[in-house]
């Protein structure tokens, strides 16, 4: 009578060993993939939504026309030509007359120094200075400065230096800054 009630009793003290021993470790690993699941679920989720984003912003691009492109690559253009940058210049110049045209012209392009500081030079963009002359009146000067205020290059006055000649007609020296990005 005794083993009776002791055989029940040691499988029930067996099966707990066996359930601690075998089972609870199977739950945690399957806890601990359950929760890597998870995360992976978010991610997904995150990257559906970057490539909706990626998405969009390819059909914005796209929706841009070329005539804005090129404006936005005349605004700030990704490598610098310097003689057009001259042409453009001497041709918002010439419509203040034939006096007008660039003359003198000099062109200097930054040379990655770091003007006097430490360090590398880590600017996304580059510089141009374009040093000329142009002789004409002074409402020619302003207006030829207002062009070049409102053209579509980014353009810097930096310098102008100015003699007088006869009667209403000047000698202008000029220096621009012009930019360019860096790739």
């Amino acid at each position: 009578m005794f083993t009776r009630l002791l055989i029940p009793i040691a499988l029930v003290i067996a099966a707990i060993a066996l359930f601690i021993s075998l089972t609870s470790p199977a739950m945690d690993t399957l806890s601990k993939k359950q929760d890597d699941k998870k995360k992976i679920d978010a991610a997904l989720v995150s990257a559906e939504k970057v490539k909706s984003l990626q998405n969009r912003l390819v059909a914005q691009k796209n929706a841009i026309s070329p005539e804005k492109v090129e404006r936005l690559n005349k605004l700030l253009p990704d490598e610098i030509d310097n003689v057009q940058l001259i042409i453009d210049v001497n041709n918002i110049a010439l419509k203040y007359g034939p006096s007008m045209a660039l003359r003198n012209i000099k062109v200097r392009t930054d040379d990655g120094t770091t003007n006097g500081k430490i360090g590398p030079n880590t600017k996304k963009y580059g510089t141009v200075i374009l040093n000329f002359t142009v002789t004409g009146p002074y409402s020619a000067l302003k207006q030829f400065l207002n062009d070049l205020e409102t053209s579509l290059r980014l353009i810097d006055v930096t310098g102008l230096t100015f003699t007088a000649g006869e009667k209403d007609s000047y000698e202008y020296n000029f220096e621009i800054k012009t930019y360019w990005l860096k790739k």
